[in-house]
């Protein structure tokens, strides 16, 4: 058995079936001519009808569903009851001729367009035959009987026309509904798309969709060419021209555009105008989608290139820093101790290897590659010890590293930034601090990598404890370690004094692109 839910119509039949039931109660109470031929009986089945249409209503209202089956069940059970009560009470004169009505009204709203007709004809057919069978009894009112079955004609033509209309407007909603929802990377495709959709449901052989974005105007042309529809730009002035011939005219507005949707050679009637007004919401959302998705993308690449700006400024620039300062006391060595400078040329060639391999590693890095695991990139450990050993080739810095096993079997990428934010926090040591020792621990606990660098310099230009919040404020400590922080999800805190600086660090799993 299909069930379908318990539609508002189906509530509002219930309370006005009720209704009427009670009220056909009170009218012959107070009418004690009606009815005439039997009194008993009409009384009786005018009670059994209103507990009936009690006792559905308080079903409608405590189900949540029905059934098709019991709903054309309700609906001859009514019929056959208004057939009787009417042949009961005076025939084609009847007071109760309102429940054929009713009828009728019932079947549009549960049946649509075909059950209209259906029950129409049913309607007139029992009261014709009801009013014939009281031909013999008393005076026959051939007029009124004539005018009631106009009214049911009339009244049944009409209620056809608003259930064509209902299913005409719930054609075209689910049409709209079902427009193409899937993301549109290119401009023109969506464009196309949107107008093809809007002439094909309102039947037009030609549409003009104009919009500002921004500072930006957009105006374009549609035409059906057969089964094609072929799109062009268009001008300003050739839109506002058109605006005189467009049978269907909806403006918009979304958060980012405006514009408005022309139509030409579409039915120009009021349901056609409200549907458009809805077609043209639609168009504004999927606007609006396309142009604030191409404002993420434009934020993105920018973000993008601050972050390759960064990363090359932490790990080659650096290498190539302290090159350029070993080259300088070359020319000097060269003449006074030779081999003294072979053995800095020496090293100086190791550093631009090992920069080398940090800018092949990096580049690997911005390449997309799926699936690809990172066995195929150095651990973290190993570019550790490349990078203690490079500060001291070139600052005569010893750096030790302590590292957890279990940060070896970190992501990829998570791997990179730990090194990225030890290689920034080791390299401001050297440059700025004067230290000659620094320890690196690394660890993780609780979902957070733990990052602690410790030196035995002069400390940063301010000495105390501060969290990053309070260094971005007081625009304190070592900026782009404070980006590449922050960029993270992560804290930081710097402790400063002249005996040296600590700065512990610590990032989310999450924020780094780690799952655990």
């Amino acid at each position: 058995m299909q069930r379908v839910p318990q539609s508002r119509a189906e509530r509002l039949i219930a309370a006005c079936r009720l209704t009427l039931a009670v009220a056909s109660l009170v009218a012959i109470y107070l009418d004690p001519l009606e009815p005439s031929r039997y009194p008993a009986t009409t009384y009786t089945l005018l009670m059994s009808y209103s507990l009936y249409a009690l006792g559905v209503m308080a079903w409608t209202a405590a189900e949540q569903t029905t059934s098709r089956r019991r709903l054309l069940a309700s609906h001859l059970l009514d019929m056959t009851f208004f057939g009787l009560i009417n042949y009961m009470t005076a025939g084609p004169t009847s007071p109760f001729f309102v429940y054929f009505v009713f009828g009728i009204i019932c079947a549009m709203l549960r049946f649509g367009r075909r059950g209209t007709l259906m029950t129409a004809l049913a309607a007139i057919f029992v009261f014709v035959t009801s009013g014939l069978g009281r031909m013999p009894v008393g005076s026959f009112e051939l007029n009124r009987f004539i005018i009631r079955g106009v009214y049911l004609i009339v009244l049944a033509s009409m209620l056809m026309y608003l259930a064509a209309y209902h299913e005409r407007v719930q054609r075209d909603l689910a049409q709209i509904a079902r427009w193409p929802r899937s993301p549109r990377r290119d401009h023109a495709d969506l464009i196309a798309s949107l107008m093809r959709e809007a002439a094909s449901i309102f039947g037009a052989r030609r549409a003009l969709l104009a919009y500002e974005h921004l500072s930006e105007r957009y105006a374009y042309q549609g035409v059906w060419e057969g089964d094609s529809f072929e799109i062009s730009e268009l001008s300003s002035e050739l839109v506002t021209e058109s605006r005189s011939e467009a049978d269907v005219a909806a403006s918009f507005k979304g958060e980012f555009v405006r514009g408005e949707l022309l139509l030409l050679g579409a039915p120009s009637l009021l349901e056609e105008m409200r549907i458009a007004e809805i077609a043209g919401t639609v168009i504004a959302g999927r606007l609006d989608h396309f142009h604030a998705a191409l404002q993420l993308q434009r934020g993105a690449v920018a973000e993008e290139r601050v972050r390759v700006a960064r990363d090359l400024h932490d790990s080659v620039l650096q290498a190539l820093t302290g090159v350029a300062l070993q080259l300088r006391t070359l020319p000097r060595l060269m003449t006074q101790n030779p081999e003294e400078a072979q053995k800095r040329l020496a090293e100086i060639e190791q550093v631009i290897v090992a920069g080398q391999k940090d800018l092949r590693w990096f580049i690997d890095e911005l390449r997309p590659r799926p699936g690809r695991s990172g066995e195929d990139v150095d651990d973290l450990d190993q570019r550790l010890r490349q990078l203690a050993q490079r500060f001291r080739e070139q600052w005569a810095l010893e750096v030790d590293n302590e590292v957890s096993p279990v940060v070896h079997l970190l992501p990829v990428a998570t791997r990179y930034e730990i090194y990225a934010i030890v290689n920034e926090a080791v390299a401001n040591a050297a440059k700025h601090a004067g230290a000659k020792r620094i320890s690196v621990a690394i660890d993780v606990e609780e979902g957070q990598v733990h990052v602690d660098v410790a030196d035995n310099g002069r400390g940063f230009p301010f000495h105390g404890r501060y969290d990053l919040q309070s260094l971005v404020a007081t625009n304190r400590g070592p900026m782009t370690l404070k980006e590449r922080v922050s960029s993270l999800g992560g804290s930081m805190i710097i402790d400063s004094s002249d005996a040296g600086a600590r700065v512990e660090i610590r990032v989310p799993l999450a924020g780094s692109g780690a799952a655990v």
